[in-house]
């Protein structure tokens, strides 16, 4: 799995990466289990594990994100992309 050696290149825990694969709908043939955790748990802890790695690329080469159409954004990816703000903007260097 591709996607596998990618995230295990980010210094991810297991459970981030069973998270990841999770959102994204990717199987894992049983090798991460999903943390045990409430709806509201689970998605937090999603969130982190996506900013976790994004900054752990960003630390690794340079990155470009590109956001379309946030106009029509939904909730959780607006919250998504805040916590992605404010995680960057404190990472930043002079």
């Amino acid at each position: 799995m591709q996607l596998e050696v990618l995230l295990t290149h980010s210094a991810l825990s297991s459970d981030q990466v069973a998270l990841i694969a999770d959102l994204l709908s990717l199987p894992t043939s049983g090798r991460y289990d999903l943390p045990e955790a409430s709806p509201d748990l689970r998605k937090h802890r999603t969130m982190e594990a996506v900013l976790a790695f994004v900054t752990s690329e960003v630390h690794r080469e340079p990155l470009l994100l590109l956001f379309e159409d946030v106009h029509w954004i939904d909730p959780t990816s607006l919250e998504l992309l805040n916590l992605w703000l404010i995680g960057f903007e404190s990472s930043l260097c002079c």
